[in-house]
Formats: structure tokens, sequence, C-alpha cells
């Protein structure tokens, strides 16, 4: 008798575990922020996919190349190669986040694409909202070093000001 209340008491605590597990669990999605902080936690093999070290089935994809970038964007001497790549963060196969990156200079530079926000009836501007996930992925897979010795954020603004995209919440 004493074994089948202490097997019930064991079965009905493991039911009561699960069901709070599940109720107070954290989806994927919610660590994105804490391992994009993370800047050197990240590392690739081939450039196309980073992996987040401490949690590998944290990835960042970057996809193929597509020759449909806006011509206000190719400013730079190598424009036949000027291409967008979906850029994904994934758990597993699940994707948590997805934007466009452009490749620019023929792909010497990778950095998001600007967000795109309608100033009158009639006129329009590119923004990067520096505090975006965007551009916490472009710290980890980005590529703007114009010049050596500045950080990525100055490279970016660089580019941004050639580009005519504005900057805000730095």
């Amino acid at each position: 008798m004493a074994y089948l209340i202490g097997f019930i008491i064991g079965v009905a605590a493991n039911y009561v575990y699960a069901l709070l597990s599940f109720k107070y669990r954290k989806s994927k999605g919610e660590f994105v922020p804490r391992i994009l902080r993370d800047t050197a936690g990240w590392s690739s093999d081939n450039g196309a996919v980073y992996f987040y070290t401490k949690d590998p089935s944290y990835r960042i994809e970057i996809g193929e190349g597509e020759d449909s970038l806006d011509s206000r964007f190719k400013k730079f001497p190598d424009k036949e190669h000027d291409t967008i790549s979906w850029v994904r963060i994934k758990y597993n196969d699940l994707s948590l986040f997805g934007w466009n990156f452009m490749h620019l200079d023929g792909y010497r530079y990778l950095v998001p694409i600007p967000k795109t926000k309608m100033a009158t009836e009639d006129s329009y501007y590119d923004y990067y909202d520096m505090s975006s996930t965007e551009i916490k992925i472009y710290l980890i897979i980005g590529n703007a070093n114009m010049m050596p010795g500045k950080t990525m954020i100055e490279d970016l603004k660089d580019i941004a000001k050639m580009l005519n995209i504005q900057t805000i919440n730095d």
C-alpha cells in the first residue's frame, strides 16, 4: 500500500513539475536579444552560417545573394555585384527573425537594408534604427570596414551617410 501511495505522489509531482515548466518556460525567441549582445560568442566556418558557441542550436544564416538591389543604393565602384541576401536567426530549424542585408561594392560590404518611412505624402526617407535587431546582427556578421581603426558602428554610419540613410536611436 505504501508503494502505491508513493507511486501516486511521484506521478502527481512529475505532472505538476511538467505543467509548471511548460507554463513558465521562455520561448526561444526571448533569448535572441541576450545572445546578440554577446558578439564575441559567435563563430563561423564559411562566412554564410554563424553559430552561437554557447548553444550551437542558434544560428545566423546568410542566404544567397539576389540581384534586386535598388539603384539608390548602388553608389560604390562595383555596381554589377551589388545584391540582397535574406539573413535569418534560427533555432534548429525554426526561424526566429529575418531581415534583408545588402552586399555592396563587389561583396566588400555587408550591411542591413534600411527601413523606409514616409516624411510627407509624396516623400520618404531611409533610416537605420541603431537599437534594432538587424543592427545587432550586423555587429556579428556585417562588414563595412572603410577606414582602419573605426568601430563597426562608425563604418556603418559612414556608409549610411554615403547612401543618404539617416541613423536614429544612437
